[in-house]
């Protein structure tokens, strides 16, 4: 494993004034020891893991090592009003180009409504929304790191920039920028629950890592 993906950081998130932080995977300056509270602020967000998750001081590496689903969800705070936006921000590195196992981005409410979707998979970002499951654009077998912006408020947009990895946002981009805009899924998206980000698709014996790095979502 290359320390570039181990010190693995996300982008910053979109911040306005009047925006308020929910969730932050790396509130405390680094990424979680660990399923539970996550430490540093906001108050009230936590983590759970299912499968096989690693936890390497700046990132998560999910493995897809069997057939079972390997993943992680993010909470924020039971209490934290009814926004009319979400903006969601996280940095990525996927080792496969191969059609599975599929890493899924999924942003859920509090009636396990699908808001806005992301899969990545076989050289390709598919936007997952009510206009179903399209691609949107291609990352390269070269495991570069791929910084995603997603925005749900009346739709789903998203911003895709991909960087050597290790080299930072500064550095050239390796791949044109992404942008797309769909309806959301569930029109009737209410109150953020969990984003989850999850190996699906996963078939035995086929090994596979995600590394995630820092994920923020804020409220507006």
């Amino acid at each position: 494993m290359t320390r570039s993906l181990i010190a693995l950081i996300g982008p910053s998130a979109i911040l306005l004034a009047s925006c308020t932080a929910i969730i932050d995977s790396h509130g405390n300056g680094s990424s979680p020891a660990g399923p539970g509270d996550l430490p540093g602020p906001p108050p009230g967000d936590s983590m759970s893991a299912s499968g096989q998750v690693l936890f390497n001081g700046g990132s998560m590496q999910l493995l897809a090592t069997t057939g079972n689903q390997t993943g992680v969800a993010f909470r924020p705070d039971e209490d934290h009003g009814s926004p009319d936006e979400y903006t969601l921000s996280f940095a990525g590195v996927i080792t496969l180009i191969t059609a599975q196992p599929v890493v899924a981005v999924d942003v859920f409410d509090t009636s396990q409504r699908l808001g806005c979707g992301l899969e990545i998979s076989g050289g390709e970002f598919r936007l997952v929304s009510g206009n179903g499951t399209n691609v949107i654009g291609t990352y390269s077998a070269q495991a570069d790191e791929h910084r995603v912006i997603l925005r749900i408020a009346d739709r789903c947009f998203v911003n895709i920039r991909q960087f050597g990895q290790g080299l930072g946002p500064n550095s050239p981009l390796t791949a044109p920028v992404i942008e797309a805009a769909a309806p959301m899924a569930a029109s009737d998206f209410g109150i953020l629950e969990r984003v989850q980000v999850a190996y699906e698709q996963v078939t035995p014996n086929t090994p596979g890592s995600y590394f995630l790095g820092r994920l923020t979502v804020s409220a507006r």
